[in-house]
């Protein structure tokens, strides 16, 4: 009897081992909508608030949570739970400017086959007395990356300051605009993007005072980390060889910063507490940054008509360093979305 005992637990234990693998294989996440949209006016009152259900058409017990923060504007609650559930997207229009605005949620959960979803928020905000977008114009969205390779700091610290010269400064999400087909027309995208940077910092420090940053020639190395989301405006010129320009100010919410290394302590707190704006946040800062199309195959006029084309548009290659892999700004418009 006990040898059965014994055999029959063994075997129970497989049977309910096997229970609870399928059972989590069979969990999946289902959302109502990937994209909302919501529109308003400058002084009007904040757009209704949209649903977006969660579902699990699986087995089991399906567990979610939003990852990450989201846009000042936007507001997602409840934030975590069970399914089925229903997600509430609330904007707050108070004091934003004409324009287009987007954020992306994520949706994690216990799906064993996709664990993260994605849901688009965008927001169009017209004048209180316009009679909608601009004549002739569609709203596109596009997928985007800016990217900052190289290092901060002194640039004619190279070779000297032994400084990771691939740190990256990376800024990732969508934005948002009206084009129209008018030729010699500028067309402004906006969006909040997603930055995180990890970019070595080459200074100096006096050799027998470390606190003076300007002493004698005595190179230092500090490493930048941080997060944070970042609003953008990208404007692309309607003019050939003009290119485009970018404008990214932080956005309220989260955001993280740790400068470590050893360099003058004043320096390391200044980049610290600069970031994710000023000149020393990053990169130089992707703020008021300059980006060109003459180097690249795409063109952001083609036909006299100037927007945003799938392609990547690099920097100016003369003003890379001498003996670094390089440096600058380059966006890749990654996929059109509409």
């Amino acid at each position: 009897m006990r040898s059965f005992m014994r055999s029959f637990s063994k075997l129970s234990g497989l049977l309910i081992g096997s229970t609870i693998a399928t059972d989590a294989a069979a969990q999946a996440i289902s959302l109502s909508a990937d994209t909302l949209q919501f529109s308003g006016r400058t002084g009007g009152p904040n757009p209704p608030v949209q649903l977006d259900s969660i579902t699990n058409p699986g087995a089991g017990t399906l567990r979610w949570r939003i990852v990450g923060t989201t846009a000042s504007w936007l507001s997602v609650s409840p934030r975590t739970g069970t399914t089925p559930a229903a997600l509430a997207f609330a904007v707050n229009i108070t004091g934003r400017r004409v324009g287009a605005y987007s954020d992306t949620v994520i949706v994690a959960s216990n799906d064993p086959v996709t664990p993260r979803k994605q849901i688009v928020v965008l927001l169009t905000i017209q004048g209180s007395s316009a009679p909608g977008p601009p004549a002739g114009s569609a709203i596109a969205e596009y997928q985007v990356e800016l990217l900052y390779t190289g290092y901060t700091g002194l640039v004619d610290g190279y070779p000297n300051c032994t400084v990771n010269t691939r740190g990256t400064d990376r800024l990732t999400g969508r934005v948002i605009g009206y084009e129209t087909s008018t030729p010699g027309d500028n067309i402004e995208y906006l969006g909040t993007l997603k930055r995180v940077t990890l970019l070595d910092i080459c200074e100096t420090k006096g050799r027998n005072r470390p606190n003076d940053v300007d002493d004698e020639q005595v190179w230092c190395v500090a490493t930048l980390a941080g997060s944070a989301n970042m609003r953008v405006s990208l404007e692309v010129y309607g003019e050939p060889d003009r290119g485009a320009w970018l404008k990214a100010v932080p956005d309220t919410g989260t955001t993280s910063s740790v400068v470590t290394g050893v360099c003058a302590v004043p320096t390391m707190i200044q980049y610290r507490t600069d970031y994710p704006g000023g000149s020393g946040g990053g990169g130089g800062g992707p703020d008021g940054q300059a980006i060109a199309d003459a180097f690249g195959a795409t063109k952001f006029v083609v036909g006299g008509v100037g927007r945003l084309r799938v392609g990547t548009y690099p920097p100016d290659p003369s003003q890379f360093l001498a003996g670094s892999p390089g440096s600058g700004w380059v966006l890749k418009v990654i996929a059109k979305i509409r």
